[in-house]
């Protein structure tokens, strides 16, 4: 252990040296005269906000007191445009300021407690982005803290899951040392009385600026504690359980990122590389917004962001829905639930584990999917949609195509495989929603079980049921190997259900391939659409 901690120490000593050389301080179109506080950045690293005390960019050069939020987007050259001033709600006072930004953009924490649209005290609101529109501010009640933050300086992060609330304050008057606290949702708008966090927190120190990096585990902060290089500067530390009250060891980020001057408000987005800052080395005005490459030991650990749309599958419009993934380790099976607004999804998941993916809305069938991250690679962007099928009677079945008087395809009538199937009829067809192979294979993922299971229980309870099985692809790629795929497939959930003592009179496998589209093949919706395995009832 000694020589690791060691190892470990020499190559943060190892940084010094570069004197910051990694660090950018961004142009005119963010930074100004005034001071610029507090980069929040974006999860995909897009949009980064952030404050202007006093003097805003486009306004006279005279002080004028307060903060305001503003914003700056990254353009098709990988430039910050030029900065735009928030609206109300997000600055509704004279003191305003984006705290966290949650994994899909629409949600963030801002200062201030507001209630019906009006600031009613200290504290901190959830803002909701609906159509493109900031919604009202919704105070988050946090039990204890007006007693508890009596001073003037306090912030507040959040965990990307959104139940975790990071603070910082004071419980003294006229106190400049600030400690991190801990609160954690109950329910609702409902938080837990906030806990220090004595690992990381000291009486004679100031520690500021608390940030949960995309991984969930790894803690940014500014502090001006002892092994500093200067007044306040960023350290590093990780989580070691779940109580979110125990860190490692902090470790100072060195001076590829502090300096001698001031360094506070660190942040990264989704991929980790680059870390955004508030700095007055070499600053335009007071203080400015820098941008750092970060060391491979600066950066949390690697992940995926798995990001994409939940669409009707029918209307191709997307929907509000819940993205579901259940974490497989060691320790068994945790899962966890992310709501999604507008049909938009953006989720960090670290490498080490395989991931059920499940999408689900109130009246749609449920679509699974796996995403093994076992073996770590690069950090990187993994994009999918998907298309949830409405739990709703569209047609009788027809084995030939139908079109509506608009020309659009007609869907088959859709069986839920958990409904009660005792009123089936011959010639009704179950389609199944689960993702049952892999791309190109026709070998059996193991979450097809579950839902060929259901037949199994279909037919026992209908020892006279007949059914046809077949299974179809999209138009991509040669016309024989999709035959040839979708009959393999077929005899493939046949043999499945065979191996469950389904006697073989009662199944006929076909292959159709191509040849029966139920969707059009020139979108990815359609094509998805098309790619299914079906069960027609031959007799009851």
């Amino acid at each position: 252990m000694k020589k690791l901690l060691f190892f470990f120490s020499m190559v943060v000593a190892g940084t010094h040296g570069m004197s910051q050389a990694n660090v950018e301080i961004l142009g005119d179109n963010i930074n100004s005269l005034s001071a610029e506080l507090r980069p929040t950045i974006s999860f995909d690293g897009k949009k980064l906000y952030y404050i202007v005390e006093g003097v805003t960019i486009d306004e006279s050069k005279s002080k004028k007191f307060g903060q305001s939020v503003w914003y700056s987007e990254l353009d098709a050259k990988n430039k910050w445009g030029k900065a735009v001033k928030c609206s109300t709600p997000i600055n509704g006072q004279i003191d305003n300021a984006v705290f966290w930004v949650s994994p899909d953009g629409n949600n963030v924490l801002i200062r201030g407690a507001y209630q019906n649209g009006k600031l009613s005290g200290r504290g901190f609101s959830l803002c909701t982005k609906t159509a493109g529109v900031w919604g009202e501010p919704s105070k988050i009640n946090i039990a204890g803290y007006a007693a508890m933050s009596i001073d003037i300086y306090s912030g507040a992060s959040m965990s990307n899951d959104g139940k975790v609330l990071i603070l910082y304050f004071s419980e003294e008057k006229n106190n400049d040392n600030n400690d991190i606290y801990i609160s954690k949702n109950i329910d609702q708008n409902n938080w837990s009385v906030p806990v220090k966090v004595t690992s990381l927190s000291n009486d004679d120190d100031d520690e500021i600026s608390p940030f949960v990096a995309a991984d969930n585990v790894t803690l940014y902060f500014s502090s001006n504690r002892i092994g500093g290089l200067g007044g306040h500067d960023i350290w590093m530390t990780k989580r070691l359980d779940n109580s979110w009250l125990k860190w490692s060891n902090p470790i100072n980020m060195g001076d590829s990122v502090n300096s001698e001057k001031w360094e506070a408000y660190f942040s990264t987005d989704a991929a980790g590389e680059y870390g955004y800052l508030s700095t007055n080395k070499n600053a335009i005005g007071e203080t400015d917004i820098a941008k750092v490459k970060l060391n491979k030991w600066q950066q949390a650990k690697s992940f995926v962001q798995l990001k994409g749309k939940m669409v009707n599958a029918k209307s191709n419009k997307e929907i509000d829905a819940n993205i579901t993934y259940d974490v497989i380790s060691e320790d068994g099976v945790k899962t966890v639930t992310v709501p999604v607004t507008n049909g938009n999804y953006s989720i960090s998941l670290p490498y080490g584990k395989k991931y059920v993916i499940k999408s689900n809305a109130d009246n749609y069938f449920e679509v699974k999917d796996t995403l093994d991250l076992m073996i770590a690679d690069l950090n990187k962007e993994v994009s999918r949609d998907y298309y949830l099928v409405p739990e709703i009677v569209i047609n009788d079945y027809n084995d030939t195509l139908k079109l509506d008087q608009d020309g659009n395809i007609v869907e088959r009538k859709r069986i839920n495989l958990d409904d009660n199937l005792t009123d089936l009829k011959p010639g009704e067809i179950l389609v199944t929603n689960n993702i049952l192979f892999d791309f190109a294979k026709s070998l059996l993922r193991n979450e097809a079980f579950t839902e060929l299971d259901k037949i199994v229980r279909m037919m026992r309870a209908n020892p006279s049921m007949k059914i046809e099985l077949s299974a179809h692809t999209d138009e991509i790629g040669n016309a024989k190997r999709n035959q040839d795929l979708s009959e393999d497939r077929a005899f493939a959930a046949k043999q499945y259900l065979l191996s469950k003592n389904v006697e073989d009179n009662r199944i006929i496998s076909k292959g159709f391939g191509k040849t029966m589209p139920i969707a059009s093949n020139k979108t990815e919706a359609g094509r998805q659409k098309n790619r299914r395995v079906e069960f027609k009832i031959l007799e009851k």
